[in-house]
């Protein structure tokens, strides 16, 4: 019962505290404020005594010129007196010794106050008896002591001017520093300023001689006075005495209440011992007690403590709000980050294709073998950079939620055998066997995000190369009945069950030494994983240290409802396969490298009856053969060989005995390109055209890049920097193609392509971009443009699109002759039949039962495209023309390909006649290759 007491007691004494505290606290603001306005109106009065005293002062120096006129006299603090007439000027004295000239003395300073070498000048101009005078006086301490004098013993002022503070000596003796009043005025934006001359903390607190600051401006200069506020801090003295000797009666008074009022409780309290014992029994009714002693208290306390229950479940609710925001504000964060680095990874792609560009350049016009070897490996290093700023690119992506998924129709066969196709090489280097193998019950064709599956399973196998030494790396599509399994194996170094999360997370190796050994910054099975969850997948590890590696990649299957207009992978990349035969390892690893960059599929052998053996059996477009390994066997190989060739050489007598099919060692990569088409094309009777091509760039060095990269083409090139000049120049000359960046100032890419549309002009534009989402190439199809390159461009790429576009054009002149040339060599129906058999992987009877099926469907088409030219139903005509086109491709019937694309341009030019003639040419080829 004690406790209860003395709580009571300490409850009443803070209560009489607080009172008190509040009593004094407003009694105290209340004077001060009061005290304050009376200083203030006090200080204003001040400020106009200074403007008497300035007025005093000038007619000093008045009554000073007219004493020297008068008797010939001048007062030693007069520094300069001038006379301005209307002939001349006469000067009576001069102690200034000021670089202006007098006659400028007059408009610079005349009326102001001016600093000059530590002392202060005043300038007074006076006209007097229609006489025209410039004065200057020395102001120094012993005016502004006077003028403090004038203010009263309450008042201190100094003058300043430009750095230069004239002060009295009474600021030494308060400790009043002038330059932390100036500060303190002009920080502040209360007038007029409360300033403490502080030499404590006691002071600061609560004895400091305090002061109230203004300022009066006087012609160019600012003098600030100090009024004291001298009886307020006798005040705060007088009250805190009696604050303490208040505060001390308090303490003695409630010692002696709480031990009276303790004795009382301690007796009372049993009376209510019941009412608690309700609590324990989980009643917990409010305790009403009407009664005015210590009863009524035990009772508001216990009420009180359910008010403090229910504050605490609001403190909670606002605890958990706040946790809910700091989760909130941690994700943004996190996703700023993604956007910085997407941001960033842009940014570093630019100049990267500058890098890669101009060292492709080098390498192609080097002869000398060890500066080739220098500048592959700048450029192999670039793009390991370029590989590591993609893979940022994607992880930032992902996680800030814009990488989406497009589902296409795609081939998984086509999908694997591309893949094997370009890790062989490596593969090989490192003497691994590499294969696939794949399902017989999967379809054709599977509809999902074919570029996402890929990477994918490219980061899978890059991993299995990398981490196996010895033995096999295979890849196998495996069908279910809802899903499909990719499942990469190797017999590499495998990984322990404990680490299988860790592999995941992102820029983690399982050690240092394997990051040092194996490279890489430990992002690829992050983002193999993330994507995979992308597409709504599973991903399955087996593995076991020293016993190699298993991941399933499960997806959902899908099939395509209509695969009439898919384009398979060969049709995307190059047709060229050649066969290079040396036993020169090191001429090997250069032109291996060459042709990679150039996207040419190549097979090598060092073995001629090998040789033999591949041509009979593969489709190869060419072969390179190094001479110099096989000097007495060339002839007899060469006179059975029916594809073009070439032959390396060093050596005169195969120059003399091959003559135009020989090229001397060493030869720069650009003169061996160059002369592998060449020779291609007079084999196949093909003249390239050469183009007149816009370049519109921003980037000086790409814009360089560009140009160089075609004109060692044959073509002619002009250069822009942004897409208005394009629109212009394109308004007056006539191009083949434009290559157009989609993000430059003044007008992007996107609004010049759509300006130029506008006007009707059709010349193919392709898109270039830093960025790399697949709705960044949306955008650019949609605003116009033909086709698009993503940065950093490769010198293969561009000229690629080169050839493809102006190829097509040369094909869109094909279609519209009445009469094209189809080509009697292909015409024949079997031999087409086994070109669709061997692009499609089907048996002989499988392939000819489709291809009669199509022949029935190109009927149904020419029944269908009659009838919508009658209706002049050309947005049909249009959808038609495009649907031919894709199936062309696919049944390897080129020219009905061709015809499709013909009758799509037709059709949105609402062309009637080409129409008819275009109708005509595919009856004809339908009768020419089913009957």
């Amino acid at each position: 019962m004690g406790r209860l007491s003395r709580k009571v007691s300490l409850q009443f004494f803070l209560f009489v505290v607080l009172v008190l505290i509040f009593i004094g606290v407003f009694t105290f603001l209340s004077f001060v404020r009061a005290s304050k306005e009376e200083y203030t109106s006090y200080l204003e009065a001040k400020k106009q005594d200074v403007y008497s005293w300035f007025i005093e002062y000038k007619k000093s120096l008045r009554d000073n010129l007219e004493f020297f006129l008068e008797n010939g006299r001048l007062l030693p603090e007069v520094k300069l007196l001038v006379e301005y007439k209307p002939d001349n000027i006469a000067v009576f004295k001069d102690e200034v010794n000021l670089s202006e000239s007098y006659e400028n003395l007059l408009s610079e300073f005349g009326n102001t106050f001016y600093a000059f070498h530590g002392e202060l000048l005043y300038f007074y101009q006076v006209d007097y008896s229609g006489r025209k005078f410039l004065l200057a006086s020395k102001v120094d301490k012993s005016l502004i002591d006077a003028l403090s004098s004038s203010l009263g013993k309450d008042t201190l002022v100094f003058l300043y001017k430009n750095g230069l503070y004239i002060v009295p000596e009474d600021f030494k003796e308060l400790e009043i520093y002038p330059t932390m009043v100036k500060n303190l005025y002009d920080d502040s934006s209360e007038r007029p300023v409360n300033y403490v001359a502080v030499r404590s903390w006691l002071d600061q607190l609560l004895f400091g001689s305090k002061y109230l600051v203004d300022r009066v401006e006087l012609v160019g200069a600012n003098v600030y006075i100090l009024q004291s506020e001298k009886l307020l801090s006798i005040f705060q003295k007088r009250f805190a005495y009696l604050m303490l000797a208040v505060t001390m009666f308090v303490l003695l008074f409630s010692f002696t209440f709480s031990a009276t009022l303790n004795s009382y409780i301690s007796r009372a309290l049993k009376n209510i011992i019941e009412g608690f014992e309700s609590i324990k029994q989980g009643k917990f009714e409010k305790v009403k007690i009407k009664s005015r002693d210590e009863l009524q208290l035990i009772a508001q306390e216990l009420n009180k403590t359910m008010e403090f229950i229910k504050d605490t479940l609001e403190k909670l609710k606002l605890s958990n709000e706040q946790l809910k925001e700091a989760s909130i504000i941690a994700q943004q964060a996190n996703k700023m980050k993604s956007e910085f680095l997407a941001n960033m990874s842009h940014e570093m792609r630019t100049p990267m294709n500058a890098v890669l560009g101009f060292t492709e350049l080098l390498m192609a016009e080097e002869d000398n073998p060890e500066k080739r070897k220098y500048l592959s490996t700048i450029y192999k290093s670039g793009e390991h950079l370029l590989n590591l700023i993609n893979d940022v690119l994607d992880l930032s992506k992902i996680e800030s939620g814009k990488l989406e998924t497009f589902k296409v129709p795609y081939s998984p066969r086509e999908l694997l055998k591309n893949l094997v196709e370009t890790y062989i090489p490596l593969a090989s280097s490192k003497e691994l066997h590499l294969a696939y193998n794949i399902d017989e019950a999967i379809p054709e064709y599977l509809l999902g995000d074919e570029l996402r599956i890929r990477q994918i399973l490219t980061n899978l196998i890059s991993n299995a190369i990398k981490f196996t030494e010895t033995g096999y790396v295979t890849i196998r599509a495996i069908n279910g009945e809802t899903t499909i399994d990719y499942i990469v194996k190797d017999t590499g170094i495998g990984i322990s069950e404990k680490d299988f999360k860790r592999i995941f997370e992102p820029f983690t190796q399982l050690d240092g030494t394997m990051s040092r050994k194996y490279g890489g910054t430990g992002l690829g099975l992050t983002i193999t994983k993330r994507l995979v969850e992308l597409l709504e997948g599973e991903l399955f590890i087996k593995s076991s240290p020293g016993k190699g590696t298993e991941i399933t990649i499960r997806l959902k299957k899908e099939i395509p409802s209509v695969v009439s207009n898919i384009p398979t992978e060969s049709d995307k990349s190059s047709s060229l396969m050649l066969l290079l035969i040396t036993q020169d390892t090191e001429l090997l690893e250069n032109l291996g490298s060459t042709f990679s960059r150039h996207g040419m599929k190549y097979r090598y052998t060092d073995d001629l009856d090998l040789a033999k053996l591949l041509l009979n059996n593969q489709e190869f477009s060419f072969v390179l053969l190094d001479g110099d390994s096989y000097v007495g066997e060339l002839k007899g190989f060469l006179e059975k060989l029916k594809i073009p060739f070439l032959i390396l050489s060093e050596r005169r007598d195969i120059d003399q005995i091959f003559g135009e099919f020989t090229v001397a060692k060493p030869i720069s990569e650009d003169r061996l390109i160059n002369k592998i088409y060449s020779t291609i094309q007079k084999a196949e009777k093909f003249v390239p055209k050469k183009a007149k091509i816009l370049i519109v760039e921003d980037n000086e060095a790409n814009r360089l890049l560009f140009k160089k990269m075609l004109e060692k083409m044959g073509h002619e090139v002009k250069v822009v920097e942004n897409g208005k000049i394009a629109v212009e120049i394109m308004g007056k000359e006539k191009f083949d193609m434009v290559f157009m960046d989609m993000q430059m100032p003044i007008m992007d890419g996107y609004t010049a392509t759509r300006k130029l549309r506008k006007k009707g002009i059709e010349t193919p534009i392709i898109a270039l971009t830093a960025h790399t989402l697949r709705g960044d190439e949306e955008k650019a199809l949609i605003a116009g443009c033909d086709g698009y390159l993503g940065k950093p461009v490769k010198r293969k790429d561009l000229l690629d699109a080169v050839r493809k576009f102006l190829d097509l054009k040369k094909n869109e002149e094909i279609g519209n002759e009445e009469n094209p040339d189809i080509e009697d060599a292909s015409s024949a129906f079997n031999g087409r039949v086994e070109v669709f058999a061997k692009k499609m992987g089907l048996s002989m009877e499988e392939a000819l039962t489709m291809f009669k099926e199509y022949g029935k469907f190109i009927e149904e088409r020419i029944e269908f495209i009659q009838k919508k030219i009658k209706e002049e139903d050309f947005e049909s005509l249009a959808i038609e023309g495009h649907s031919l086109k894709g199936s062309g491709s696919m049944y390897s019937v080129e020219e009905v390909s061709k015809l499709g694309l013909s009758i799509e341009k037709s059709a949105k030019e609402q062309q009637i006649d080409e129409l008819h003639s275009q109708l005509k040419a595919l009856i004809k080829l339908k009768r020419k290759i089913w009957g």
